[in-house]
Formats: C-alpha cells, structure tokens, sequence
C-alpha cells in the first residue's frame, strides 16, 4: 500500500512541470483560436454586409424594372385601347353606311311621290343662303385618320388632327371621342395639366356619352399622378355615384379600397 502511494506521488511529481507547460501552451492555444475566431467574424459580417447591399440594389433595381414594366403595359393597354376604337369605329361605319343607304333610298322615293303628287309651286323669292350641314364622311374620315397617328404612337400628331377635328365638327358625332384620344395623346406624352383638361372638358360637355366614364378614371389618374390623392379619390367617387354599372366604375371602385400595408 506505501509502495503504491510512494509511486504515484512520485509520477505526481514528474507530470506537475508538464502540466504546467500544458496549461500554458493552452492558453496561448486559445487566444490564436479566439483572435482566428474574430477575424472570421469579422470576414463573415463583411461579406454578409456586402451581400445585404447587394440584395438592396436588387430590390431598388426590382422596383425599377417593375416601374418600366407597369409602364409598358400601360403603353401596350393604350394601343390595345387605339385598336379597339379602330375596330368599333369601323363596325359602326358600317352600320350607319348601310342605314344612311336606306334612309336616303326612302327620303328620294318620298319626295318623288310628293312631287308627282302637287302642282308646280310658284316661283318664291331667293332665300338666304344656309351652310351645307357637315359631310358625315369627311367628318369619319378625319376621325379616323387621327386615331391611326394615336395608333402609330404619333402622339404630337394625333393631338394636332384632334384639334383640327374638334375645331371643323365641335359637335360632330365624334367630338367626344376625339376629346378622349386628345387626352389620352397628352397623357402619352406626360402632359398630365392638357390630358386632364381633355378628360374634363369631355365629362363636362358629353356626360351621357359612352366615353365619359373613361374621361374621369383618365382624369383621375392624372390627378393622382400629380400628387393630387384627394382629387383624385373626388374623382373615382364620381364615376361610381354617376356610372355605377360601367367598367370604369369597376376600376374606380378597386382603387378606392384601402391599400394593404
């Protein structure tokens, strides 16, 4: 039994310096590994603060491309809009040619009855000489032809043959639609102040016209895209108030639900 104690004091005693040197050694050890710890860090939190800024400059290029990308569908809506109206101004030429036809084959043959029906009048005195009403052709053909410059993106263009058009026909059948694309040309252009004086003016003067409706969700838009949010909300609670059943109402009544944020 004192032999065993005799021998483990003696190994106590030989592994003490050694132990010592150990704890040493560990000690520098740990402050290599703690400084490498550190540089580590601090390597990782650059990189993630440079991807952070990355991610950031992505997400304000991201902002910008969906800008550019609302932008071009509201470009692409508009031509879409410019072909409809071709189409439906054609469609209802083709209409209104065939029951003008009519309507004239009727007036004749009437008049022929009446004149082979009554005597010979008597000669009256020369009246005043009254202007020929419009030419209802010309007035389609120069509606027509400045709604082809809208759809050609001539947007300078178009507002010069509307001018035109509204200053010969101001109350042709077609005054109120040239208002329209006149607005919608300037607002092609970012001239929100002249598109929304069209828009207005349209509303104003044809408020039972089919394109009212449009001219005041035009008018809106303008209105909120010159900071004025308050006006423009005025102006979708128009639409709704006055044409509930119409589309722009539809669109009216989606931009005046509160925005989730």
């Amino acid at each position: 039994m004192r032999r065993k104690a005799l021998l483990v004091a003696t190994l106590g005693a030989l592994l003490l310096p050694q132990a010592a040197g150990a704890a040493l050694f560990d000690d520098e050890e740990a402050r290599a590994r703690i400084e490498q710890l550190r540089r580590e860090q601090a390597t990782r939190i650059d990189k993630l603060e440079a991807r952070l800024d990355a991610k950031l400059e992505g997400a304000v290029g991201g902002s910008l491309q969906l800008s550019n990308q609302v932008e071009a569908l509201r470009q692409e809506l508009s031509q879409i809009r410019g072909q409809l109206e071709v189409l439906n101004f054609e469609v209802e030429q083709s209409k209104k040619r065939q029951k003008d036809f009519y309507v004239d084959l009727d007036n004749r043959l009437r008049k022929l009855e009446e004149a082979a029906a009554r005597p010979a009048p008597v000669a009256a005195p020369a009246a005043a000489a009254v202007p020929p009403p419009p030419d209802p052709a010309a007035e389609a053909k120069a509606y027509e032809a400045a709604l082809n410059l809208f759809k050609a993106a001539k947007y300078n263009e178009a507002i010069a043959a509307y001018e035109a058009f509204i200053r010969n026909y101001p109350l042709g059948t077609y005054a109120p639609g040239a208002l329209y694309w006149k607005g919608q040309s300037h607002y092609q252009l970012r001239d929100c102040q002249k598109a929304l004086q069209a828009f207005r003016q349209l509303a104003l003067i044809w408020p039972t016209d089919a394109k009212a409706p449009e001219a005041l969700l035009g008018a809106a838009l303008c209105e909120q895209e010159t900071g004025d949010a308050k006006g423009a909300r005025v102006t979708l609670g128009t639409i709704v108030a006055r044409y509930p059943n119409s589309p722009a109402a539809a669109t009216a009544r989606e931009r005046l639900k509160p925005r989730k944020k």
